[in-house]
C-alpha cells in the first residue's frame, strides 16, 4: 500500500526521533526499522484545516475521457474530526465557474449534509466534535444518502447529478476563487468513487480507517499539519492504476 505505513526505530528510546516512509536501517541501532503500530481509533495521518487561515486542498479535474456526469452513481467518503460546527468537507465546482455543484459539509448543528444542486440531504444525527468519525455521501442515480460511522443517517430523492469530471476542493468551498464555508478540524482519507458504493461497503469503511487495511490500490493519507492557502497536488505525486485516479494527500478518485 502506498503511503499508508510508517517505520521507526526498533529501540523505543529512539522511536520519537526516527520516522521513515519505507523500510530501512535505524541510524542509531543499525538494525532494520520496524512498522509504526497502526492506530485503531482514527486515521493514521490527517490534515488540519482552519478557516481563519483559508486552508484548503485543490483536487484537479479528471482527465479527458472520464464520464461527464455520475448518472450511474457517485460516492464521497472521509474520516473527519471537527473542532467546530459548520464547514465544507468536499465541494465540486463546474468547469468554468466556481459555483459548487456538489458538496459534503456540516451545518450549524454539526449535521452531515450532501448538497446536490441545491437539494440538501441532512442527517438525523450530529457528527461528534473532537472525535474521528467516518462520513460518506452516496448518490445512486435517483437517491442521495448520508452516512455517519457507516450507518445511514439520511436519504432523499434528488434530480441533480454530480459532474464527476469537475475540480473539487477539500476543507472549503471556492466562490469566485475565494475559499468560503471552511472546515475547522482534521480531515483524512478522502475518497471519491465514480459509482454508488453499497451500504455494506460504506459500513465496512466506517468500521476502521483504510490506511492500515488492505484495499484496491491502497490509499494516500493526508499529511499532518496545516496549509496556508490552497495546495494543489504535484503531478509527481499522482499515479494511475487501472480505473483509479489517485492524487497526493489522501484524495482519491476511483471508478472501481
Amino acid at each position: 500500500m502506498v503511503g499508508a505505513r510508517l517505520y521507526t526505530s526498533p529501540d523505543p528510546k529512539f522511536a520519537s526521533s526516527v520516522l521513515e516512509r519505507g523500510p530501512g536501517t535505524c541510524p542509531h541501532t543499525k538494525r532494520p526499522l520496524v512498522p509504526v503500530p497502526a492506530t485503531r481509533d482514527r486515521a493514521g495521518t490527517a490534515m488540519r484545516f482552519d478557516p481563519a487561515k483559508n486552508t484548503h486542498v485543490l483536487l484537479p479535474a479528471a482527465q479527458p475521457g472520464s464520464a461527464a456526469v455520475a448518472s450511474s452513481g457517485y460516492t464521497v467518503e472521509a474520516w473527519v474530526r471537527p473542532a467546530a460546527a459548520s464547514g465544507t468537507i468536499l465541494a465540486h465546482h463546474t468547469g468554468a465557474s466556481p459555483t459548487s455543484t456538489f458538496a459534503v459539509e456540516l451545518d450549524a448543528d454539526r449535521k452531515l449534509v450532501a448538497d446536490l444542486g441545491g437539494t440538501r440531504v441532512v442527517s438525523g444525527t450530529a457528527v461528534p466534535v473532537n472525535a474521528y468519525v467516518h462520513v460518506a455521501a452516496v448518490f445512486d442515480g435517483k437517491n442521495a444518502s448520508v452516512y455517519i460511522g457507516g450507518v445511514r443517517a439520511g436519504v432523499r430523492a434528488v434530480t441533480a447529478v454530480p459532474d464527476a469530471r469537475s475540480a473539487a476542493s477539500v476543507g472549503a468551498k471556492l466562490v469566485s476563487g475565494t475559499p468560503e464555508a471552511g472546515f475547522k478540524g482534521d480531515v483524512d482519507e478522502v475518497r471519491v468513487w465514480e459509482r454508488a458504493r453499497t451500504e455494506a461497503r460504506v459500513r465496512r469503511s466506517g468500521a476502521a480507517p483504510v490506511g492500515h487495511r488492505a484495499g484496491p490500490g491502497g490509499v494516500l493519507p493526508l499529511r499532518r499539519g496545516g496549509l496556508h492557502g490552497g495546495r494543489r497536488p504535484h503531478p509527481g505525486d499522482a499515479r494511475r492504476h487501472g480505473a483509479q485516479r489517485c492524487c497526493v494527500g489522501g484524495l482519491r478518485r476511483s471508478g472501481g
